[in-house]
């Protein structure tokens, strides 16, 4: 994960020393922000109100985009469906006509 600097002191042999020390952090994807990686400041988060309602609105947001993909797929093969049937029924009447000819086991 990525990770947040802070800076801490400390005194050693009368003196101050600076330096950094990385603390881990944790990307929730439903909220869209970074927080502490720790259970404690992870399940404070989970627990709390916007966190819920983004897990819920990411549902319903799926739900609907699963809907509209399924009456996507679903229209698009009606319309090939319907593409066939038109291409076989032209085929046939110009086979019928003689304009067009059907040889069978030909490869």
């Amino acid at each position: 994960g990525k990770v947040r600097s802070r800076q801490r002191r400390e005194l050693r042999g009368g003196e101050m020393t600076e330096y950094w020390v990385s603390q881990a952090r944790y990307w929730c994807k439903f909220c869209q922000c970074w927080l502490s990686d720790t259970k404690a400041a992870r399940s404070k988060h989970d627990n709390g109100n916007r966190h819920k309602q983004s897990v819920e609105d990411w549902m319903k947001d799926n739900r609907k985009r699963k809907r509209e993909e399924r009456i996507a797929n679903e229209d698009f093969e009606k319309e090939m469906r319907d593409i066939d049937r038109a291409a076989r029924e032209q085929f046939k009447a110009d086979v019928e006509s003689g304009q067009a000819t059907f040889n069978r086991g030909s490869a």
